[in-house]
């Protein structure tokens, strides 16, 4: 079976989105100060692979959404954490963002 270049990077964008959760989930630290959370990501991870791979089996054509979708969140959390966000709000620098 061979991919198209459009589904290697709709797979791409999506585990983007995904892989700042995966690494939390795989972060020693975190697994020791707070099990069930890291449990609970590292569960959600799978649960999201085991999506995407049935995506790409059986419906190939909801990549595209999902992958604009994922685009868009990617663009927010960028956008949100850029040094000069929240100043005239008086936040401290840099992003706020739950996972590293």
């Amino acid at each position: 079976m061979v991919m198209s270049f459009e589904v290697v990077l709709e797979t791409g964008i999506l585990l983007v989105v995904m892989w700042p959760f995966m690494a939390a989930a795989a972060n020693p630290s975190l697994r020791r100060s707070f099990p069930r959370t890291a449990a609970t990501l590292a569960g959600l991870s799978l649960l999201c692979l085991v999506a995407l791979a049935c995506f790409l089996v059986y419906y190939p054509l909801w990549l595209r959404p999902l992958a604009a979708v994922a685009a868009s969140v990617i663009a927010v959390e960028l956008w949100q954490g850029r040094s000069t966000s929240g100043r005239a709000r008086v936040l401290p620098p840099g992003s706020l963002s739950q996972t590293p």
